[in-house]
């Protein structure tokens, strides 16, 4: 998902008119540089309803999932096989969320003899749309739009015919130069977990 959109970063340009060769390079760079916030700030923006099977290790009280930030668990259940036919439903009361770590904490270790699978539906991201980013994370919005801004006034041209893997090392080395401004303001939102 992008983090913004055209007619934002044309904000923060100050560009008015609309050219297909404006909007077209906007239009390429906007997902570069969301790819690139996602690695700053450590966790994907887009909020998507996931289902995992998190691993665990007997003994633990911790369960780790794949993305953060949680918005919201959906179910935990438990489950002696591999089929689900008779899950159990861990209680709400018997764990706690870390959303911004996303993690699940048991109030009870995982017994030594459990054999079980557990399976948890949650909600994890920042926003469903770049329009819901603009205006739930503002600050994450404005660097991106600046961003593209930096990287479209230094004359950064990226095809839309060419693969980002082939792209790799003109956009890894763009992306190593990370405005100040930029940095300033993804550094409040950036957790490493």
């Amino acid at each position: 998902m992008n983090a913004c959109t055209t007619s934002y970063v044309k904000k923060w340009m100050g560009e008015s008119g609309a050219g297909p060769t404006v909007d077209e390079r906007i239009e390429l760079l906007i997902p570069a540089i969301s790819s690139e916030i996602e690695v700053v700030l450590g966790f994907g923006i887009e909020l998507k309803k996931r289902t995992e099977h998190p691993r665990h290790n007997r003994g633990a009280k911790t369960l780790r999932l794949g993305a953060r930030p949680i918005r919201s668990v959906e179910s935990f259940d438990y489950s002696l096989t591999r089929d689900w036919e008779s899950p159990t439903a861990v209680p709400e009361d018997s764990y706690w969320i870390d959303k911004e770590g996303g993690r699940l904490h048991l109030d009870v270790p995982i017994e030594a003899n459990t054999q079980g699978i557990f399976r948890v539906v949650y909600k994890a991201g920042l926003a469903s749309t770049p329009e819901e980013m603009e205006t739930a994370h503002p600050k994450i919005a404005q660097a991106a739009a600046m961003w593209v801004a930096d990287w479209y006034d230094r004359g950064h041209k990226i095809s839309a015919r060419a693969s980002i893997v082939q792209q790799g090392t003109a956009l890894y080395e763009a992306a190593l130069k990370i405005p100040p401004a930029v940095l300033q303001l993804l550094g409040p939102s950036a957790r490493v977990g």
